[in-house]
């Protein structure tokens, strides 16, 4: 009696892995004859399936390999990625940071064609690449014609909306020394002009930021200040 309570046991669990294998090939998308002709003992020359997404996009990775086993629900197979719109991740550093926060406007250069890009600022990290020492700012991108592609390497502008004072100065102006640190010629009250260091925070447009070195009032050489560097090498 033992032995029959288990055959039954053992029959009513293998009907259970049938019907659960008969589940997943009809899944799968399985023509409906070669399923008939499994179920009748019918040589079948290759049975062919179909998986679906459950998104439109493109797929960006494989993560299976041929006769491997599949688990439902468990097992992950391929990464499906909507790519009409991406992220952008640009390296922001240090005083520049401040200035850039979440929904500033971004433009996004290819470097190709002039192809370029209209985003908005999503996300700034929290943390700093020990690396680079730079903070990681997310851009979203409109990517018409999947243009922008993974891995790609880009220029991201980013206009700041934080209203700010300081000096501007013609980007013609600033030269840099042997040591490559900028400086710009200062007008004197003799006539002559002299070398003052300058310490340059950001570019914007044909100008430069001036943090430090500069004062309201004082005059500069704007333009042929590299002739007057050559002159006083002489």
């Amino acid at each position: 009696m033992r032995e029959a309570e288990q055959a039954e046991t053992d029959a009513v669990n293998a009907e259970a892995d049938r019907d659960a294998a008969l589940q997943a090939v009809v899944s799968l998308n399985v023509q409906p004859q070669a399923i008939k002709d499994i179920q009748e003992g019918r040589p079948v020359s290759r049975p062919e399936g179909m998986i679906r997404s459950p998104i439109a996009g493109t797929v960006v990775e494989k993560l299976i390999t041929p006769g491997e086993l599949l688990e439902a629900g468990t097992t992950p197979c391929f990464t499906v990625a909507n790519l009409s719109r991406v992220w952008v991740m640009a390296q922001v550093f240090g005083s520049d940071l401040g200035a850039v926060s979440v929904g500033d406007s971004a433009e996004v250069a290819t470097g190709i064609d002039s192809k370029n890009f209209t985003g908005r600022v999503d996300n700034i990290s929290a943390l700093v690449d020990p690396d680079t020492r730079s903070v990681v700012v997310r851009v979203v991108v409109e990517n018409p014609g999947n243009f922008l592609k993974k891995q790609m390497y880009v220029r991201v502008t980013i206009q700041s909306r934080q209203e700010s004072t300081g000096l501007l100065v013609p980007v013609s102006a600033i030269l840099h020394d042997d040591e490559n640190l900028p400086f710009v010629y200062l007008a004197q009250a003799d006539g002559s002009f002299a070398r003052r260091q300058v310490t340059v925070s950001y570019r914007t447009g044909d100008q430069y930021d001036i943090a430090d070195g500069l004062k309201s009032g004082d005059e500069i050489i704007v333009d042929g200040s590299i002739f007057v560097q050559f002159m006083q090498s002489q």
